[in-house]
C-alpha cells in the first residue's frame, strides 16, 4: 500500500486498512505508516496535517465493539514486538491517558469519588511512563510531549515524576499509603480497561531533557509546552490544546487567551494560524446564545460573529464559525432563511472531507431546518455534511439519516434501498451509546422526521427502532397509533397496535409507555385496585415511569393516592407521606395536585387523623396555587359540601369547631410573606 499521506476526504480508507494491519497485527506496517505520516507532519503548514488527530486509538481501533482490554492487549504486544519504536509506546501513553478521563468521568470535580480519584492517578502513571519511554526513541517527539502537557493540565502529574525533575528519587507512587479498600476499588477500575497498576517509578529521565526552570517545578504544562515548541516552533495543535486549559473553567480567564495568542510562545504562527487560539475564547464566550426576547444581547452577539468572520481564519474555522453563526441566526433571531444560508457556507468552507463531530450544535441545527422546516437545499450541502459525518463513523444519527435518505429517495440521497440495512445496523451500534445525552439521537430522530411532515418515513425508522428493541421507539408508535401525535393519518389509528406497542414498551423498560399503561389500567382498563395484584402491578409500573423527568412528578402524585386509598394502614401513611413531599414543588399545578389530595386524605382520615378543618385548609392551599383548575376546585367542593349551601354552612361550623384536635404538622405550609 502507498504509505504517503492521504488527502483528509480518504481518511475513512486508511482507517479501514490499519484496522486491518491492527487484525494481522502487521506492526512493522503501522511503524512504517506512522512513521511516515510524522515525517510529513514535520514540514507540512501548521494545522494542515492530520497527524496528530490520526495518530490516537480510535484511528485503530472501533471502541463500540472493541472491548479496551483487548485494545491495551494489542498495545501490550506491539511494544514486545517492537521495543525501540516510538509510535507503539505513543499510542499505549494516549491510551492509558484517555482511561483517566474515562475512570475520572465527566461530571464536576466535588463528584468525584476518592477511587475514581485514585484510578485516574493510577493510569496517569502509566501513561506518564510509557510516554516517557516514547520521549527516549524519538529525536523529535513532539505527540508524545502533547500528550504529557494535556496530562499535567487535566490532572496533576505524577508525584514521581516531579521528583525526578526536582533531581531526587522516584520514590512517590499514587498507590503508597492508601486505604486497602480504597486502593483495591480503584484497580479494579484499571483491570475493566486491561491495565495494571504501575509497580515500579522509572529511575530517571529520558536522556536530553533538560531540568525545569523554578517556575515550571509546579507547572508540568508549561514545561512541556516549551519543549514541544523546542521540538517544532509553530506546533499549533499543542498551542491550541494548552489554550483550552486558560479557559475561566480551568481557573484562567479570556484575556488570558488573547494575551497567549499575541505573546511570544506563539509568535511563529500566522494571524490565521493565531485566530485558531482565539478561536478557543470566542466559542467559550458563545458557548449559550441569548434567546429570541432578549433583543439588545442578541445583537450584540450578531456583531460579533460578523466581526469574527472579517478576520483572516484557516478553512476548518471558517466552517466552524459559519456554522455556529448558523445556530446563532436560527436560535436567537429566528431567521431559517439566513441560518439555511450560513449552513451551506459553512460546509463548503471546511475542508473536504471535514464537518463537525458532534450531533447537537450546528449540525443538529441544520438537520432541523432541513427535515423538520423542510427548507430546499439545492446545494446538496445537507447531503454532504450527512456524508462526511458517516465517514467519521462515530455517530448514529447521520447514519440513521442517510440510511432514510436512501430508503426513500429524501434530502438529495438517492434511492437505494440496497444500502439501508447495514447503515441501520451500524446506527444502532453508535447511537445506544448517546440514548438520552443529548437532544437529538436515533430513537428521537423518528419525532423530528414526523414534525417535517414525513410520516410514512418517520413510522418505518421508528418500526425499526421497535423492533431491535431500542428503548423509546415503542412509546413513539404507541404515539401514533392512539393519535396523540399532531396529524396523525387515520390510516394509522389502530387500538389493538397501540396497545401492543405500549406494553412492549414497558416491558422494555421505558418510563413514559410504563406510565401510559399504568394510566390505562387504572383509568381506561377500570381495574379493581382492591385486588392485591392489581394494585400491585399498577404501583410497580408507576415506580418505574418516576425514571422519566417528565412523569416523575405525576407517577409519584398517582403512587402516593393509590397507597393512600388502597394500602394497608402503614401504606396509607406511606401515601401521604409522599404526597407532603410533594408539597413545595416548584411546578405549581403538581404542588396544588398534592394538597387536593392531602385533603382528602384528612377528610377520609387516610393515613391521617380524619379532620375536616384540616381537609379544608389544605383543599384552599390548592386552590390558591392553581385556581383556575377545575379538579381541584372540585375537591374543594367535596369538601366543603359546597354543592348544598347548608351543607356547606354545616361543615365549615363543624370544622372550625373540631379544630382543636389538629396540629400545625396536620396544616399546609404557610404563604410566603
Amino acid at each position: 500500500m502507498d504509505l504517503r499521506v492521504p488527502p483528509l476526504q480518504n481518511i475513512p480508507q486508511i482507517r479501514l486498512q490499519l484496522r486491518e494491519w491492527v487484525r494481522t497485527e502487521s506492526f512493522d506496517e503501522l511503524n512504517r505508516y506512522f512513521d511516515n505520516l510524522e515525517a510529513e507532519w514535520a514540514i507540512a503548514e501548521p494545522g494542515s496535517h492530520h497527524y496528530l488527530d490520526t495518530a490516537r486509538t480510535g484511528t485503530l481501533f472501533d471502541f463500540s465493539v472493541t472491548p479496551a482490554s483487548d485494545i491495551a492487549r494489542f498495545f501490550q504486544a506491539w511494544i514486545a514486538a517492537c521495543p525501540d519504536a516510538f509510535h507503539p509506546r505513543l499510542f499505549m501513553g494516549s491510551f492509558c491517558f484517555g482511561r483517566a478521563g474515562n475512570i475520572r468521568g465527566t461530571g464536576w470535580a466535588n463528584s468525584v469519588t476518592e477511587d475514581c480519584w485514585l484510578g485516574a492517578a493510577l493510569a496517569c502513571e502509566l501513561s506518564a511512563m510509557h510516554l516517557l519511554a516514547a520521549i527516549e526513541r524519538s529525536p523529535r517527539p513532539v505527540a508524545a510531549g502533547v500528550t504529557l502537557m494535556e496530562l499535567c493540565a487535566h490532572f496533576r502529574e505524577p508525584a514521581w515524576l516531579n521528583e525526578l525533575f526536582r533531581g531526587q528519587p522516584a520514590r512517590s507512587m499514587a498507590s503508597d499509603d492508601q486505604d486497602p479498600e480504597l486502593l483495591e476499588m480503584a484497580v479494579e477500575h484499571l483491570a475493566r480497561y486491561g491495565l495494571v497498576p504501575l509497580q515500579q517509578a522509572p529511575e530517571a529521565l529520558p536522556a536530553g531533557l533538560p531540568q525545569r526552570e523554578a517556575h515550571e517545578l509546579d507547572q508540568g504544562q508549561d514545561y512541556w509546552l516549551h519543549r514541544v515548541i523546542g521540538w517544532r516552533a509553530d506546533c499549533l495543535e499543542a498551542l491550541q490544546s494548552y489554550a483550552n486549559y486558560l479557559l475561566p473553567r480551568w481557573g484562567g480567564s479570556h484575556e488570558d487567551i488573547e494575551g497567549f495568542a499575541a505573546g511570544p510562545l506563539c509568535a511563529a504562527l500566522n494571524e490565521a494560524q493565531r485566530n485558531v487560539i482565539r478561536w478557543v475564547a470566542f466559542s467559550d464566550i458563545h458557548e449559550y446564545f441569548p434567546a429570541k426576547e432578549e433583543f439588545n444581547a442578541a445583537r450584540e452577539v450578531l456583531a460579533d460573529y460578523e466581526a469574527w468572520l472579517e478576520r483572516d481564519l484557516l478553512p476548518f474555522y471558517r466552517g466552524y464559525a459559519l456554522g455556529d453563526f448558523a445556530h446563532f441566526c436560527a436560535y436567537s433571531l429566528d431567521n431559517p432563511t439566513r441560518s439555511m444560508q450560513l449552513h451551506v457556507a459553512s460546509v463548503q468552507a471546511f475542508p473536504e472531507g471535514s464537518y463537525y463531530r458532534q450531533i447537537d450544535g450546528p449540525f443538529g441545527a441544520f438537520l432541523h431546518l432541513v427535515v423538520v422546516n423542510n427548507m430546499a437545499d439545492e446545494t446538496g450541502a445537507f447531503r454532504t455534511a450527512v456524508e462526511r459525518m458517516c465517514a467519521m463513523n462515530e455517530h448514529g444519527v447521520p447514519l440513521a439519516v442517510k440510511a432514510l435518505g436512501h430508503q426513500f429517495g429524501l434530502w438529495g440521497f438517492d434511492k437505494q434501498p440496497q444500502q439501508v440495512a447495514d447503515l441501520l445496523e451500524r446506527a444502532q451500534v453508535l447511537g445506544q451509546r448517546d440514548l438520552g445525552e443529548t437532544g437529538l439521537d436515533i430513537v428521537s430522530l423518528p419525532a423530528r422526521v414526523w414534525w417535517g411532515g414525513h410520516h410514512d418515513e418517520s413510522y418505518y425508522l421508528a418500526l425499526q427502532w421497535a423492533e431491535r428493541g431500542l428503548p423509546g421507539a415503542a412509546f413513539f408508535l404507541h404515539e401514533i397509533h392512539s393519535g396523540r401525535l399532531d396529524d396523525v393519518p387515520q390510516r394509522y389509528l389502530d387500538d389493538a397496535e397501540n396497545l401492543r406497542w405500549l406494553q412492549q414498551g414497558a416491558q422494555q423498560g421505558c418510563p413514559r409507555s410504563m406510565f401510559n399503561l399504568a394510566w390505562r389500567k387504572l383509568f381506561d382498563d377500570e381495574l379493581d385496585m382492591t385486588v392485591r395484584a392489581n394494585f400491585d402491578e399498577v404501583v410497580q409500573l408507576f415506580e418505574g415511569a418516576r425514571e422519566s423527568t417528565r412523569a416523575e412528578l405525576r407517577a409519584r402524585i398517582r403512587i402516593g393516592i393509590l397507597l393512600r386509598d388502597y394500602g394497608t394502614g402503614e401504606e396509607q401513611e406511606t401515601g401521604v407521606q409522599y404526597l407532603r413531599s410533594l408539597v413545595d414543588c416548584d411546578d405549581d399545578w403538581v404542588a396544588a395536585r398534592t394538597c387536593a389530595e392531602i385533603a382528602l386524605a384528612y377528610m377520609h382520615g387516610r393515613g391521617v387523623t380524619k379532620s375536616r378543618f384540616a381537609a379544608m385548609e389544605w383543599a384552599q392551599h390548592g386552590v390558591n396555587l392553581a385556581p383556575d383548575d377545575e379538579g381541584i376546585q372540585e375537591v374543594q367542593y367535596q369538601v366543603l359540601n359546597s354543592h348544598s349551601l347548608v351543607k356547606t354552612l354545616v361543615t365549615s361550623i363543624g370544622a372550625i369547631l373540631g379544630r382543636g384536635k389538629v396540629g400545625v404538622e396536620d396544616l399546609p405550609p404557610k404563604p410566603a410573606q
